[in-house]
């Protein structure tokens, strides 16, 4: 079980947005990306990482809080390719 957040990072002149996805089982991160932008493509380059770090598990259920980063399209389908599940 894998679990993703967004959170928000003032840099001094703009936010910053960091995703991150956290090894639930393991208690540790296992992907994460940084973007000026809060959008899909932000979350989806944290959840690669964590794909190319754990060895592209098959049937991994990801958790997040639901947010618009996690509910588009976009991401549920990066999630349908990589055989993983929404919680």
């Amino acid at each position: 079980m894998w679990c993703g957040d967004v959170t928000y990072i003032w840099t001094g002149k703009r936010w910053a947005y960091l995703a991150v996805v956290l090894d639930l089982f393991a208690r540790k991160p296992v992907g994460w990306a940084m973007s000026f932008s809060p959008d899909s493509r932000l979350t989806m380059k944290a959840l690669e990482m964590a794909w190319e770090t754990r060895g592209k598990p098959v049937g991994v259920m990801f958790h997040s809080d639901q947010g618009s980063h996690y509910t588009s399209r976009q991401f549920g389908s990066y999630c349908g390719d990589t055989g993983s599940g929404r919680v």
